[in-house]
């Protein structure tokens, strides 16, 4: 993750410990690269010692972690939250795509604007081509 970073130029480096910091004090970031905090009323679900991004496991019990129990767990705070301000709950209702690792480490909002990597909703957009794109999906269409 670092030696990404390093790589970069000096502005972006600057950039995304801006970011880090902000993330970290508001959210417990943990820099994913394709920041969610906006359907998961402002709560960074990536704090999940499973990284689940859709919703708790099936292990947790009374509102605790299955991995650490003296924990809470964090999707019972993100509904907790998400029930005090009801336009949240809507946005709990959508299902998000699974975790782009090659994102992790970098600056989401900057994932977001000059690359393109991600969409205003934290979807990463998919390397796959376009079926129509794809000449094995032309091929099984005829």
């Amino acid at each position: 993750m670092f030696h990404q970073i390093k790589t970069r130029s000096l502005l972006y480096r600057g950039w995304y410990y801006l970011e880090r910091r902000l993330k970290e004090l508001m959210f417990d970031c943990h820099m994913c690269g394709q920041c969610i905090a906006r359907s998961t009323a402002l709560t960074c679900s990536m704090q999940c010692p499973k990284q689940l991004r859709n919703g708790p496991c099936g292990g947790s019990m009374d509102g605790h972690c299955e991995v650490y129990p003296d924990r809470r767990c964090i999707w019972t705070q993100i509904h907790t939250r998400a029930d005090r301000a009801g336009w949240m709950k809507l946005k709990l209702a959508r299902i998000q795509p699974a975790v782009d690792w090659r994102l992790f480490g970098t600056s989401a909002w900057l994932n977001i604007w000059p690359g393109k990597k991600i969409d205003a909703d934290g979807h990463a957009f998919s390397p796959a081509p376009v079926p129509s794109d794809n000449r094995w999906a032309r091929a099984a269409e005829e």
